[in-house]
């Protein structure tokens, strides 16, 4: 079977195109390198082939470029590649079942993260361009299917981590590991953003992209993906001195930075329903591999 990975340099797409090679699909990538996708007319060099799947990634996510200041850029960045995606998937290749991967960040904070309420309330200021770019892609796809009678699927990870990413990541399990491995180098204590008491469901790498795959048969769909376990940062961070053998008495809080929602749990009840005996990864074990994997990127 051929697929089309967009956003294949990105952290989800590299861990998916070696599932995919791995199970013996012919996977084609698309990155900024081989077809800029703000121009729907790179994508021309594909047309002689004939996809099964479209796996579209593509997104400008790092905040830290754009953030609340530059919303209106990354809105309209990320709405492009995907109206491009969308006019080639309609034009080019309408056999092919487009599978995108949506944000948990489109859920407002005051909303139950359920599928049916994704559209509802306002997200968080600083991933506004981003969240309603997300949005904007969902709506589309379901159009478009619609009047041209196509196969999509949308899938809405929760915060997901593992072992490949860049050093210069910002993700925050990424960012909490780096500062307690320095810390415990530099006989040092260090600081995490905000109480620690704000609830996040982790997802590792691996379990998404199983899911992901797992999942591409299923048509005209919207699915909220993660294991519906919650943890505090609190928490989180303490595993993590855990196993890197650091105190965690000496981590300290500036209380003096938004620490976002307090609550970030989406509801999984549909994913369970179709995914029954899937097997999560252990939190400690997934901390352990992404520890590992960082203690030996930085050597």
């Amino acid at each position: 079977m051929n697929v089309l990975v967009t956003g294949a340099t990105g952290f989800i797409g590299k861990h998916l195109i070696r599932k995919l090679t791995s199970l013996n699909f012919n996977v084609h990538i698309s990155n900024t390198k081989v077809a800029n996708l703000k121009n729907e007319k790179n994508l021309h060099i594909y047309n002689d082939i004939k996809f099964d799947y479209i796996y579209h990634l593509a997104a400008l996510t790092k905040i830290e470029k754009h953030g609340t200041n530059n919303n209106g850029n990354q809105w309209f960045d990320n709405t492009l590649i995907s109206m491009n995606i969308i006019k080639y998937w309609q034009h080019k290749q309408p056999q092919a079942k487009l599978i995108c991967i949506g944000s948990s960040s489109c859920y407002a904070p005051d909303v139950e993260m359920t599928e049916k309420n994704y559209f509802k309330g306002t997200p968080e200021e600083r991933f506004l361009g981003y969240s309603y770019s997300k949005r904007e892609l969902l709506r589309a796809i379901r159009m478009i299917g619609e009047q041209h009678n196509l196969k999509w699927l949308y899938l809405i990870p929760s915060t997901v981590y593992g072992p490949n990413f860049e050093l210069s990541d910002n993700r925050y399990i990424v960012d909490i590991i780096r500062k307690c491995y320095n810390a415990k180098l530099n006989n040092t204590d260090f600081t995490i953003w905000g109480s620690g008491n704000q609830e996040r469901e982790l997802l590792f790498i691996d379990d998404a992209i199983n899911l992901f795959i797992n999942l591409r048969d299923h048509d005209n769909d919207v699915i909220n993906i993660g294991n519906g376990l919650f943890y505090k940062i609190n928490f989180i961070v303490q595993n993590v001195c855990n196993l890197l053998e650091y105190d965690y008495e000496l981590v300290q809080r500036d209380l003096n930075i938004p620490e976002g929602m307090g609550k970030k749990n989406i509801q999984v009840q549909k994913l369970l329903s179709y995914e029954p005996n899937f097997e999560f990864t252990s939190l400690n074990d997934g901390l352990q591999k992404t520890i590992d994997y960082y203690k030996r990127t930085i050597r």
